[in-house]
């Protein structure tokens, strides 16, 4: 279907129809998906309006600005502290397009679109940072604003044409907005499996410095912070734990990097 989305009218007329994708057991879920006609107008104005011709041809493409498009309603229009199921930007998506007449024809469309999104993102290698200060007792991590209290490492997939390290370093600047290019570790770095089996690398970088940062994401990153590697607290108290994967090099990688680095200058850490 070739649509142009600069002529969307965002109605109402659709909103009576059941939504198919509400739980009724995840009442407080729901709620963060839910749209009024006010944000959904902003929405559709700053994610779906006034696109190029067949810009959204592609399901992935679409599929990927409703991400987009949910990350920012969260952060905007919504205030919450629990970890989410993923399956809820489906529940937002067909609450949006029920606004739209153009995009309503999407709506029992949105579980195989989203499957193809994650199919198509599964063979693309990850590349990320681990980014320590300069007497190596810290770690930077982020959250993302559907997990607040879950903290990982900054990390995402390759571009066309990057090496790892420059996909590495890009993605780190793109989510904790600081470019770590001048403290990389080129030669320190270690490949891992993800749970879709899909690749993933980690670059090590020292003496970053332990300044404040502010997310340039904020729609997709709502915290960035400094974590003591040993007990994985952060000096602010603010409570977040690592997620699973994130866990594990906590108690295998890391510590065996730091302890190489002390080695190799002659202790001058301990």
């Amino acid at each position: 279907m070739d649509v142009f989305l600069s002529y969307f009218i965002v109605q109402q007329r659709h909103m009576n129809a059941e939504n198919p994708y509400t739980s009724l057991s995840n009442t407080e879920f729901n709620q963060l998906a839910e749209v009024s006609e006010e944000e959904a107008q902003d929405i559709l104005s700053r994610f779906f309006l006034n696109q190029r011709e067949g810009f959204f041809n592609s399901i992935l493409v679409l599929a990927q600005t409703i991400k987009d498009a949910y990350y920012y309603h969260l952060s905007v229009n919504r205030k919450f502290t629990l970890a989410q199921p993923k399956s809820l930007v489906t529940l937002f998506a067909a609450n949006l397009f029920q606004y739209c007449d153009a995009l309503a024809p999407y709506i029992d469309m949105l579980p195989d679109m989203f499957l193809a999104l994650r199919k198509a993102h599964q063979d693309l290698l990850t590349c990320g940072t681990i980014c320590l200060n300069s007497d190596l007792t810290k770690v930077m991590v982020i959250a993302h604003t559907i997990t607040p209290h879950q903290f990982a490492f900054p990390k995402g997939k390759i571009d066309e044409g990057e090496t790892p390290v420059m996909g590495a370093i890009r993605e780190t600047e793109e989510e904790t907005n600081f470019n770590v290019s001048q403290y990389i570790h080129q030669n320190h770095f270690f490949s891992y499996k993800r749970k879709s089996n899909s690749e993933g690398i980690f670059f090590f970088a020292t003496d970053v410095p332990e300044i404040e940062l502010k997310p340039a994401l904020p729609q997709e990153i709502c915290r960035i912070g400094w974590v003591d590697i040993n007990t994985m607290k952060s000096d602010d108290g603010y409570e977040w734990t690592p997620d699973g994967p994130t866990a594990l090099i906590f108690k295998n990688q890391l510590p065996a990097f730091v302890e190489s680095q002390k080695l190799l200058n002659n202790s001058q850490y301990i």
